[in-house]
């Protein structure tokens, strides 16, 4: 008698389902801004980020403040620890406040603080078609000015 021939039965995987996570940051600060599991890695100068996670997971997003800013907290699909469960696609903002330090100018005296966040980014363009981005930060500035008071007939 002849053996039967037995045929695989083809076995289907399942397509994860993803949801997109988008983080946005917001302030007058700066900081940088990551997600565990892997997928979100905002710098300094990005504004958006974006990325896909399998429905059911629990994204945390950590914001670290850059010097001269503070970390202000989460908004949006987040919790108030930056957490968010992937059932749809999200949105959490992350907001960066930069304090503003008592003024010390004093029209008696030479010495002007001025108390302000300044960024530069310089984009130079290689011969190669490569742009590379550069960012200078200051935080606060103090500069010396010469100062006559002249007195008036009174």
């Amino acid at each position: 008698t002849p053996t039967p021939t037995l045929t695989p039965t083809p076995t289907l995987t399942p397509t994860p389902i993803l949801y997109t996570l988008t983080l946005n940051k917001s302030g007058a600060g700066f900081g940088v801004v990551t997600s565990n599991p892997v997928g979100i890695s905002c710098d300094s100068a990005c504004t958006t980020a974006s990325a896909d996670f399998s429905a059911g997971t629990v994204v945390t997003l950590t914001a670290t403040a850059d010097a001269g800013s503070t970390f202000g907290g989460w908004s949006g699909d987040c919790n108030i620890n930056g957490e968010v469960l992937m059932d749809a696609a999200k949105s959490c903002t992350a907001t960066f406040t930069s304090p503003s330090p008592p003024r010390t100018n004093d029209p008696a005296s030479d010495f002007f603080d001025l108390w302000k966040f300044w960024r530069l980014e310089i984009f130079t363009e290689r011969a190669t078609g490569v742009v590379e981005r550069s960012t200078v930060s200051i935080e606060r500035l103090s500069v010396w000015l010469p100062v006559r008071l002249q007195g008036g007939d009174s």
